[in-house]
């Protein structure tokens, strides 16, 4: 759990508290305000990012993280909210080892800050990573000298450029742009979201398996032991998608309805998903 206070200057902001209370904004924790106006955020499943950008990465896993760090601010200016709210710390930025999911903390509070704090973060976020041997890193520097040329930040004009040079990145990627529609549609835009931690989870595969075990599945729950190696698989066939229960010790449940041992049923859009004790929600949009 994530916990700041405040400043003495700083008040929160109700209508964009609002906000985070009505819609999910992917890649944002979701703040709520205890009792004594401290903002609290359920911390991911993940890592802090600073610490995954020194784990050693290639030019591919580092450009995926860069342009979800440029999506979130586009996200957060889309709904009349302020970049430099968000806290542009590493320490304070976490991502899933296993979806490479990356999550910030917004702070939802009025502000006199006005200088902008984007682009340090963002050549923080380069200088901090630690490339595999031999990664041809020639990408990341033409990134680093474009940035250096812009005069003011655009996430836009950034995602434009990182398309032109390596549009690889935006292969599990989708753009808030309308005309750079991911290349896999149908998997980006079905997830399921885990209630306990506010966590998006994309189905992109056509066989998704959930579990504890992490070499064999493709999300893991960990720190939960109701919870099977390989406890259900989502599986997409056409444009449906389906659960199955992988004869796990806990059972799985669909809108309070236990699923037999290897039996399969269909997903629809705002089911309720129950692996053991872990609650889910189905989207499909």
């Amino acid at each position: 759990m994530v916990k700041i206070k405040p400043g003495k200057q700083e008040e929160i902001n109700k209508r964009e508290l609002q906000i985070f209370q009505q819609k999910i904004l992917q890649g944002i924790m979701q703040p709520r305000v205890s009792e004594k106006d401290v903002l609290v955020y359920v911390a991911p499943n993940g890592i802090p990012l600073k610490k995954y950008l020194k784990s050693g990465l290639s030019k591919q896993e580092f450009f995926e993280v860069f342009v979800q760090l440029l999506e979130v601010t586009q996200k957060i200016e889309s709904n009349g909210m302020h970049v430099n709210n968000l806290l542009l710390q590493l320490e304070y930025t976490f991502i899933n080892e296993n979806t490479k999911e990356v999550q910030m903390v917004y702070q939802p509070v009025y502000t006199k800050n006005v200088a902008s704090k984007v682009f340090p973060f963002l050549y923080n976020v380069i200088h901090s990573t630690v490339f595999l041997i031999n990664e041809d890193v020639q990408r990341v520097n033409e990134l680093m000298g474009y940035m250096k040329r812009m005069q003011q930040y655009s996430a836009e004009k950034i995602e434009d450029y990182i398309e032109e040079i390596y549009p690889e990145a935006f292969k599990n990627i989708e753009r808030t742009k309308s005309k750079a529609i991911n290349r896999q549609q149908v998997a980006v835009k079905t997830y399921i979201l885990r209630m306990r931690t506010r966590e998006r989870i994309d189905i992109r595969k056509a066989e998704f398996w959930i579990g504890k075990e992490p070499a064999k599945t493709d999300y893991c729950i960990a720190n939960n032991p109701s919870i099977s190696r390989r406890h259900a698989v989502i599986r997409r066939k056409n444009n449906s998608f389906f659960i199955q229960d992988n004869r796990s010790t806990n059972k799985t449940f669909v809108n309070g309805r236990e699923l037999h041992a290897g039996q399969e049923i269909q997903l629809r859009n705002g089911d309720m998903i129950m692996l053991a004790n872990e609650r889910f929600v189905f989207y499909a949009e």
